[in-house]
Parts: structure tokens; C-alpha cells; sequence
């Protein structure tokens, strides 16, 4: 079941907090000092992290507008397995049971487009 993203709003206002884009360039980047962050990763940025270990998963997010990255295995299982909140929009519900596969459904959260 996916649940709407309005329970976020101002979760971490006036807090600082790292949106990460997936690119070439995050090979060089250490991710351990942001790690105390809210920490925002779009696409497969979530590679460079290490969210299998549970800590505060609503300070971890993992943003998509792709549902076509779920044919990706190698990656893929890395968002599945990760203790982070997912975000993805509404053209993702009808791949639902991979979700519901995993067991991880009460963390997902579906947009809604207007």
C-alpha cells in the first residue's frame, strides 16, 4: 500500500539536509559526513550509501520518477534493502507487488501527479 508524501512536509524545517544526484562524480565523494543528515538520493546515488544498518530511516529518502530502474538487479536490491523512506510517483503503482515482494511496503510513499 502506498501512503502520500503530505506526513513529510516540514519534517526537517530549518534543518540542513543533502540532495544527491546520481553521476560519475559522487566516485570521489565520502558520504560519512553527511551521514547525521536528512539526505535526500535520487536514482541510483543511493549506491554510494550504506542504509542496510537501521538508524532514523525518516532522515533517508530515496526519490524516483524512473519505474524503469526496477529492472536494474544490481540496484534494484540495494533500494529494496535499504532502510530509507522511498519515494516514487504514481506511475509506479501499478508495479506495486514488486514492492509488496519485498515486504518493505510500509515505508513507500507514491506521489500523486495533478
Amino acid at each position: 500500500m502506498f501512503l502520500g508524501v503530505n506526513k513529510f512536509a516540514n519534517k526537517h524545517s530549518g534543518k540542513k539536509c543533502f540532495v544527491i544526484g546520481a553521476g560519475p562524480s559522487l566516485k570521489d565523494v565520502d558520504t560519512s559526513v553527511i551521514s547525521n543528515y536528512p539526505v535526500i538520493c535520487v536514482n541510483s546515488s543511493i549506491l554510494k550509501f550504506d542504509w542496510t544498518i537501521p538508524d532514523d530511516s525518516e532522515k533517508r529518502f530515496w526519490l524516483s520518477c524512473d519505474s524503469l530502474c526496477m529492472e536494474w538487479d544490481y540496484f534494484w536490491k540495494k533500494v529494496i534493502h535499504s532502510d530509507c523512506v522511498r519515494i516514487v510517483r504514481d506511475s509506479w503503482s501499478r508495479k506495486k507487488d514488486k514492492f509488496q515482494d519485498a515486504g518493505r511496503c510500509a515505508k513507500d510513499y507514491i506521489t500523486q501527479q495533478k
